[in-house]
């Protein structure tokens, strides 16, 4: 199946028809306004298109436009860009002039710019198409090599993004984000006991998003030194241009509906049959209950998302000023996220020489967070398992507490549900201010100092009714937390423009960033009714505490040659100490080497079918410090209960020799573009991680568990490819775009003992050889035909005592098998990461419509359905279970059933292959249909833009994966009782005037 759909999409792609439209031929010379010279390697884009070329040597080119109605824009690295309308003409030529502000704007983003001619960035720009209260959660299936697993459905959820697979073992891969050019650390602060991963990114507004760069590669990320192991996301915020100020407000709506894709479960006569009920307890002579627990649980959510912006200004002030609201309810119960923001952003021209930037963003985020799965009282769980024969309510229509004697639950959810809550707030306030002062056309230095902070309140309430908390009146969980992260970047620029083709562009500075975080805990009992503030508490019975800070200290560099735009060469050098290491490795060196040639301004290809043709090549170093601030360190904790008085125990053992964990990385990619029509993008990659960072286990007699420590190697390798073509020209437009990452992750080395392996959960390991957590179970045959209960094969060579155990026999594929779990080999299975990862997106456009449809899959990953040892299980539970439970049972001697006798003493049987799943899939993941109103219409009403779209998001996915949505299953490939994705409908309003 998994190869069917991937050759099925590329199949699709070899379907698109070449209709051509009417049109036109423009040529010209695009020439420098310095010296006169032809400019070689100039864009020259057909404004709102795809259809775009270089300028030759010689600075000449020829375009093919649609109608006299075009405008051609003309761009170039170091140059102002130019937008000119075609009207009638055949030839046009072009002077450009330095802009010493773009290179200013560039370095907004990041350190250099990211039009390096070495690197293939990744670009994302209508980003608020697809709407989320995180944008990252908008990536998915948008570019090559970037897998993202949203984790759950619940609104507000932190995904987890990998760029070309995982990097590290015990430490997060996720890619560092660079927001306005200031690195954004995504630490928690708190931990709150939920379901939810709550996210730090969730405070930036999607709408205020101009753009979004993906970079992966050594040329691109090595730069970023110690911070860019995982790859790199740019955000690039809207800011504001030279005119009128224009107002632009837009407005959508929409509902949320709860999806259980392959999930379903017993309704009360099929609850009744499987357990085999001949007798009705004596509450139920009258007629057992059909209670639909889901429908109960789950309802329609709803989505709101309001938005407002002024922007505009002069040649010395610009400015953007936003304001947003945005409000998602989950389809579970008491399950929401809401955000107010603002945000103000002001460029300021002091004089021809001397600029500022400045940006404030504020927001306030609320949210309501669903139970753990994992936890007793989770309306998600318990939705599912709760037998459908009682009811939740009592005569009278009250919710009762609990069931006495008539549910293996210990209470019912619903009313645990109405007496405790679960919620955040969060007020994050960022900081920037950025000089620059121009000495020459080709010098400058630059200033950027940011601050960003966060204050949080996470409580956690029950009150006396709970069952949980009943016998204690009631508890309460406050907890608080406060971070800032500030960061200076002081740069030294240069770019010159050589004459006769040669130009160079560096940089140097250092940077210098301190990052500090306190959290307190505090756990009190004993409320009165309708009381939940601390102060009306009785008792505080527990109360935790920790500050902890770090400092990073910087100095780098990077430089790049180009002749003609035709050849390039790049070389980045950074110097990256951080006070989390031991003494004598606390600074790293990373640097990166790159190179291209842009072959299709050879002679050679003249007059080819080939516009562009592009080889790029990079090798280099990153690194990645994501562990505790004090990993290397001897650390104590106190403890108030040691014969009533306070004790410092030994906590953590220093290790001097931690240091980086390093990712070497190397990338060949290839550029290449069909009579500007079609674009295709390959990358191939190889990254080696080493010196892995992960917490090893201690014998005892160290007096602590474990230790932070660099023990092995592991390595991802894969090819990319993205394919971009313009099927339909003229007034009805068709493109497509298509990715797909292909990654294979293996385990090189572990300790330098004889020690290979390590389990990284209760189902998977770590071992060299194999996919970083590879499931390692038990290999499940199914019910002994003799006696029904469950088997295993052995996977090893048995005695002839064993031979003659009634435990073992010879199943009817010929190997053997036992019902004694313990004598079973265990065996390596697939992994939790996939082998594939992509999307398929086609846009339409006519007139002022447009529609776009995006397909996103994932193939190869296994997952381990964790939810099935009850909802699969053997009728030992008493609770409710999956329909598939009544599938294929044993039920008589000589039965061949994948399913044992039910009643079977083996309960969960975990820790088999019985549970585990293929976690590939392919979504329909959103579908817009929208209509911009012409001007010319508008204009009659004084309305710079009006524009109305309809949006559905999450709409269907094929899978065998027997669960709510293997998407939203943790990124390790372990599930329990996942909160699914909703579909989304929506509709909305953009105006401007």
């Amino acid at each position: 199946m998994k190869k069917r759909i991937l050759i099925n999409l590329i199949f699709c792609l070899a379907l698109f028809s070449k209709v051509w439209a009417q049109s036109d031929i423009v040529s010209g010379k695009v020439t420098s306004g310095e010296d006169g010279m032809g400019l070689p390697g100039v864009n020259v884009v057909e404004k709102g298109s795809t259809n775009g070329v270089l300028t030759d040597l010689d600075g000449n080119f020829s375009i093919e436009v649609v109608g006299n109605n075009s405008s051609l824009v003309f761009s170039f690295v170091g140059m102002v860009s130019q937008e000119i309308v075609v009207g009638t003409r055949s030839t046009i030529d072009v002077k450009m002039l330095p802009d010493t502000k773009q290179l200013e704007e560039v370095v907004v983003l990041g350190y250099a710019t990211t039009e390096d001619p070495v690197t293939q960035v990744q670009k994302i720009s209508d980003i608020n198409k697809v709407k989320a209260p995180n944008f990252t959660n908008a990536l998915m299936g948008r570019a090559a090599g970037v897998a993202i697993r949203p984790n759950s459905g619940a609104p507000g959820t932190k995904p987890d993004i990998y760029l070309r697979g995982i990097g590290s073992l015990a430490i997060d891969s996720d890619p560092l984000y660079v927001i306005d050019g200031v690195m954004v650390d995504t630490d928690n602060v708190v931990y709150p006991s939920s379901d939810v991963s709550r996210d730090p990114l969730g405070s930036l507004n999607p709408d205020d998003i101009e753009e979004i760069k993906i970079l992966k590669d050594a040329s691109a990320t090595a730069i970023y030194g110690s911070r860019a192991a995982n790859g790199v996301i740019l955000v690039t915020t809207k800011r504001g241009k030279e005119g009128k100020m224009k107002f632009t407000f837009s407005g959508e709506q929409g509902v949320v509906v709860p999806t259980f894709g392959n999930m379903e479960i017993l309704d009360a006569d099929q609850f009744v049959k499987f357990y085999k009920l001949d007798t009705i307890p004596e509450f139920m002579e009258q007629g057992y209950e059909n209670t639909d627990w889901l429908d109960l649980a789950w309802n329609n959510g709803s989505f709101k998302n309001y938005q407002f912006n002024a922007s505009g200004g002069t040649k010395k002030n610009k400015y953007f000023i936003s304001g947003g609201y945005n409000k998602q309810e989950g389809t579970l119960l008491d399950s929401d996220f809401e955000r107010l923001s603002s945000r103000f952003n002001m460029d300021t021209k002091l004089s021809e020489r001397f600029k500022m930037f400045n940006s404030i963003n504020i927001s306030y985020v609320t949210q309501n967070e669903p139970r753990n799965g994992y936890a007793d009282r989770s309306p998600n769980k318990n939705s599912l398992v709760t037998e459908p024969i009682i009811s939740p309510y009592d005569e009278e229509g009250n919710l009762i507490g609990a069931w006495e004697d008539l549910s293996e639950l210990e209470t019912n959810f619903l009313y645990e549900n109405a007496h405790k809550y679960h919620v955040s707030r969060a007020l994050n306030l960022a900081l920037r201010n950025k000089i620059s002062f121009e000495f020459t056309n080709d010098l400058s230095v630059s200033s950027a100092n940011s601050l960003k902070m966060e204050s949080i309140i996470h409580r956690n309430f029950w009150d006396r009714y709970t069952g949980f908390k009943e016998d204690v009146n009631g508890e309460l969980e406050v907890l608080n937390g406060f971070k800032n992260n500030f960061i200076t970047t002081n740069l030294l620029h240069y770019n010159k423009n050589l004459g006769e083709g040669h130009r160079i562009n560096a940089l140097a500075g250092m940077e210098y960033q301190h990052y500090y975080k306190e959290r307190s805990e505090i756990i009190a009992q004993g409320f009165g009714e309708g009381l939940s503030s601390l102060r009306a508490a009785a008792d505080v019975v527990d109360k935790d505490g920790f500050f902890s800070e770090y400092i990073f200290v910087s100095l780098l560099s990077k430089a790049t040659y180009s002749y003609k735009d035709k050849y390039s060469f790049t070389a980045s050098l950074r110097r990256d100490g951080s006070s989390k290491f031991g003494v004598g490795n606390q600074f790293g060196t990373f640097y990166s080497l790159g190179s291209s040639w842009l072959v299709s301004e050879e002679d050679f290809l003249a007059g080819s079918i080939l516009s562009l043709a592009k080889l790029r090549a990079s090798f280099g170093t990153t690194g990645n410090a994501r562990l505790d601030h004090y990993g290397s360190r001897d650390l104590f904790s106190v403890s108030e209960n040691y014969n009533g008085e306070n004790a410092v125990l030994y906590n953590q053992i220093n290790n001097p020799d931690l240091t980086w964990e390093k990712r070497t990385k190397s990338n060949v990619g290839l550029d290449v573009e069909f009579n500007k029509r079609l674009m295709l993008n390959v990358d191939v990659f190889y990254e080696l991680s080493s010196g892995l960072l992960v917490e090893v286990d201690l014998p005892r007699e160290h007096g602590t568990d474990d230790m932070w420590q660099n023990i092995g190697e592991m390595e991802n390798k894969g090819i990319e490819l993205q394919l971009s073509s313009r099927n339909l020209a003229g007034e009805f437009k068709w493109t497509t775009d298509f990715n797909v990452g292909f990654v294979k992750n293996r385990v090189l080395k572990l300790y330098d003992d004889e020690e290979e392996q390590f389990e990284s959960s209760s189902f998977t390991v770590v071992e060299e050889g194999f996919p970083a957590h590879t499931f390692f179970l038990r290999e499940y045959y199914g019910a002994n035909p003799a006696n029904g209960l469950p088997a295993f094969y052995l996977n090893r060579d048995i005695t002839g005592e064993e031979k003659e155990d009634d435990q073992f026999f010879q199943t009817k594929d010929g190997r053997w098998a036992s019902t004694d779990k313990d004598a079973v080999e265990k065996k390596h299975f697939g992994s939790g990461l996939p082998l594939a990862t992509g999307g398929l997106t086609n846009t339409f456009n006519y007139k002022g419509f447009d529609l776009s449809i995006l397909f996103t899959y994932s193939l190869g990953n296994e997952i381990y359905n964790r939810s099935r040892k009850f909802l699969d299980s053997d009728g030992n539970t008493g609770l409710n279970v999956h329909v598939m439970a009544l599938e294929d049972r044993w039920e008589n001697p000589g039965d061949e059933a994948y399913r044992p006798v039910l009643g079977n003493s083996t309960i969960y049987i975990n820790s088999s292959s019985r549970f585990l799943e293929d976690g590939s899939f392919l979504s329909l993941r959103s579908v817009r249909l929208g209509y911009k109103f012409p001007s010319k219409t508008l204009s009659k009403v004084r309305l710079s833009q009006l524009s109305v779209f309809a949006l559905a998001q999450n709409i269907y996915t094929w899978t065998k994966y027997t669960g709510f949505n293997p998407a939203t299953v943790k990124s390790y490939g372990v599930n329990y009782f996942e909160y699914p994705e909703g579909k989304v409908f929506s509709a909305g309003v953009t105006v401007g005037f």
